[in-house]
């Protein structure tokens, strides 16, 4: 959280008025009118844990990514907060007091793991909480964590929880690879020209107007390919970025074996992945039979539980589609001359 006048009045105020200004930052964040935007709320809440005024939810707002992880769901929180704490030695934890001492620690080092759960990879790997509001780091309390988590939480009202999001989702248009939904020879290839013109059309901020946009958009990349490559099925990874290149003018960057990590973090700059695969280890079960060898997809989105959202034009069902990291990583294949199997893990990420 950026310092603010209500959060240096916070600082330098005794440990027994913390508690009434605290109520005071929750009330006056529960009265924002429209004019406050998702983006600022996000801002505002990041890094702190949240209970909904409304049902008691308890959520996370997990500064790396800014979205908001769920602590009393379907899964143990004690296995989300571990899944996503940074270890830290010794050494670097002193550089964060306790809130239960009055010693000082480094402004900038504290700013910078504000709202982070941190794992004291030396000892007793404790788990602490830089507590956003005061910047200072708290003993979690694993035994009783529930609690725990609810005593430390600010109550938010569902307006504000609704701009906390639990997922990033970039809102690239999506068509099928068939828009008309004719399965022919062409359209039954066309999964890297939907994919191309998904992405390049969101990058441009133009939208898919439709099927007969898409149509044509596909026919018109048809013609390229056969003017320029002298072929049109099967483009490989490197072949796809040249037509970014030159058909649409944008800036190509091809990644070798990416992580899942690597491609959240490349999704939350606000650029979507295409991603080649191998089509038969996706086991989609809406692909026509047989399923496709060599295909290829655009990751769009993530949700906070591990799967990817997916624009999957090998289906009219493919908008949004979900499929889990561990699907994406395996599929994930280049063309290698009709062997995609055996084909490079690489990805291609276009930008303006």
């Amino acid at each position: 959280m950026k310092p603010t006048l209500v959060s240096a009045l916070y600082h330098s105020a005794p440990r027994r008025l913390r508690l009434t200004i605290a109520g005071l930052v929750v009330l006056t964040g529960a009265g924002l009118g429209p004019s406050v935007t998702a983006a600022s709320t996000v801002e505002q809440y990041r890094g702190a844990i949240v209970s909904s005024a409304e049902d008691g939810g308890l959520w996370y707002v997990y500064p790396a990514r800014r979205t908001r992880l769920r602590l009393d769901g379907a899964l143990d929180p004690l296995t989300v907060i571990k899944r996503i704490a940074v270890g830290m030695s010794n050494t670097n934890l002193d550089k964060i007091p306790l809130t239960t001492t009055s010693g000082l620690g480094q402004p900038a080092f504290q700013q910078r793991w504000s709202g982070y759960f941190l794992v004291q990879v030396q000892d007793r790997a404790q788990l602490w909480y830089v507590n956003p509001a005061w910047q200072q780091r708290l003993e979690v309390n694993v035994n009783s964590l529930i609690d725990w988590l609810r005593s430390v939480a600010v109550s938010v009202d569902s307006a504000t929880l609704a701009q906390l999001p639990t997922e990033r989702n970039l809102t690239v248009p999506f068509t099928p690879q068939a828009p008309h939904g004719r399965w022919d020879k062409d359209h039954s290839e066309f999964c890297e020209e939907a994919s191309v013109a998904m992405v390049s059309r969101y990058l441009r901020g133009r939208t898919i107007r439709s099927a007969n946009d898409a149509e044509a958009e596909l026919q018109r990349l048809k013609r390229w390919e056969l003017k320029n490559l002298g072929y049109h099925y099967d483009t490989s990874a490197a072949a796809t970025a040249r037509i970014v290149r030159e058909v649409y003018k944008l800036n190509t960057q091809l990644a070798f074996d990416p992580s899942a990590s690597y491609l959240r973090e490349i999704i939350d700059t606000g650029h979507p992945v295409i991603v080649p695969v191998d089509g038969r280890q996706l086991r989609n079960p809406f692909f026509r039979r047989p399923w496709p060898d060599y295909h290829m997809v655009v990751v769009k989105g993530y949700t906070t539980d591990g799967r990817f959202i997916v624009h999957e034009p090998g289906t009219r069902r493919g908008r949004d589609y979900l499929y889990s990291e561990r699907t994406i990583l395996r599929a994930m294949h280049d063309y290698n001359n009709g062997d995609p199997a055996r084909g490079a893990k690489i990805v291609l990420i276009a930008s303006r």
